[in-house]
């Protein structure tokens, strides 16, 4: 989303040619040292290279230097051809359109870092914004069933903080090349591998924190392989779910990782109970709803897991309150922790457990329309429907209630509300 590129000017029509090839140089380059902070994050410089390119160059230029150098960059980094041609194209339109409205509401090439740059400089970023996430919204969250509003406004949730850090990089190396020219792009090169560095940085703490939720998995599927795997499915119908509520990025990574430790808290069950060949008594099955008390007790210890904590949490609970351990209800429940809840449900109806043999679709698909709007978030059922090809059947389930509808862009809960109530009843 960040990527851009920069571009050649004219003065007097005359190409400045060593600016334009700095430019694509600079493109290039930050396309190559990208860093990869997840699974679906990708985070590299180029945007502060397209917004130097609009200060710099001419639109034409500009959108033509941005084209070539994501397509270069991009190539080397050997992504798919399709791709790279939807980011080249992409970047290139959205450098165009801010451009045009830099110039638009007076702004210069080369303008001085002074109060009179601020409001063409604010209007360029909104336009490069806009054109970006317009075009990105409306054609993923086509492909993806989503309405593209809710995509946008994920996509701009997501990334509002670092929309405002690049944008101040963005004047202060503006600055640097006002004063000292082509001499300036060597210094804001090496601002630009400083910030490569910081999230470089940031990426293996990041895959670190992927590290020991890959270790916590695996040591539940070793106590119980059953569970485990059972955990992976869960993990990749909850990020599918996600997807298909246009849920991105960041939000998406915390979703998946949450899912995949939903039953962590199942090494603390004992064996005899896990893997009993038939119902369970009341003393057994209170035993086993801990599992998600211990799994947020194993979880918020760490500074990494601790966000997942209260996503896990609350998997069992219910829209109506009556679910447990803390019998939260409606928009209380966190979106990644309803998202799971249904993934969880239908895994375990479809799946052969010890104490029964595997429900048939018809049967799974009757009891979550059952369930829908008392026990699981109708919305997140219709999405189920969708991806399993059941559109008829998503078709018949009512609206989702408005508190639930208000919390559909909400992956990270909202703790205050849970361990107030987690307090009051002594959990």
């Amino acid at each position: 989303m960040f990527a851009t590129v920069a571009s050649a000017h004219s003065m007097g029509g005359v190409v400045d040619v060593p600016l334009a090839f700095a430019a694509l140089a600079l493109a290039i380059l930050s396309e190559v040292g990208g860093v990869s902070l997840s699974e679906n994050v990708y985070v590299s410089g180029t945007a502060l290279v397209g917004a130097l390119s609009v200060l710099w160059l001419a639109p034409p230029l500009a959108a033509l230097i941005m084209l070539l150098g994501v397509l270069v960059g991009q190539h080397l980094t050997r992504r798919s051809w399709s791709k790279v041609i939807f980011n080249a194209s992409l970047f290139a339109l959205s450098t165009l359109a801010a451009a045009a409205a830099f110039h638009l509401v007076g702004g210069r090439l080369q303008m001085a870092v002074t109060p009179q740059i601020l409001v063409p400089y604010v209007v360029m970023l909104a336009a490069w914004n806009a054109a970006n996430v317009l075009l990105l919204s409306g054609l993923l969250g086509t492909r993806n069933h989503c309405s593209p509003v809710r995509f946008w406004v994920s996509i701009e949730r997501s990334g509002f903080y670092n929309q405002i850090v690049f944008a101040i990089l963005g004047l202060f190396m503006e600055a640097i090349f006002v004063q000292m020219g082509l001499l300036g792009i060597l210094f804001i090169f090496l601002m630009l591998l400083a910030v490569r560095v910081a999230f470089q940085l940031y990426a293996n703490d990041r895959n670190f924190y992927r590290e020991i939720t890959g270790v916590l998995e695996r040591a539940l599927t070793f106590k119980d392989p059953v569970t485990g795997s059972h955990s992976e499915r869960v993990a990749l119908l909850a990020t599918q779910l996600g997807q298909e509520l246009g849920i991105v990025d960041t939000d998406l990574d915390l979703l998946r990782h949450a899912a995949l430790l939903h039953d962590v808290g199942k090494v603390a069950v004992p064996d005899a109970i896990l893997g009993k060949a038939g119902p369970l008594d009341a003393k057994e099955r209170t035993a086993m709803d801990l599992h998600v008390t211990a799994a947020d007790n194993i979880l918020e210890t760490s500074r990494h897991l601790g966000p997942l904590a209260e996503m896990v949490r609350g998997h069992h609970e219910r829209l109506d309150g009556k679910g447990y351990p803390d019998r939260v209800e409606g928009g209380e429940i966190p979106l990644a922790a309803r998202i799971i809840a249904v993934a969880d449900a239908y895994d375990a109806m479809t799946q052969d457990r010890p104490y029964r043999a595997a429900l048939p679709e018809q049967e799974a698909v009757l009891r979550l329309r059952e369930g829908s709007g008392t026990q699981f978030d109708p919305a997140v059922v219709r999405a189920l429907f969708r991806i399993k090809g059941l559109g008829d059947a998503a078709a018949t389930l009512a609206e989702a209630p408005p508190l639930v509808q208000a919390a559909g862009s909400e992956v990270t809960p909202r703790p205050r509300i849970v361990k107030r109530r987690r307090q009051s009843r002594g959990t």
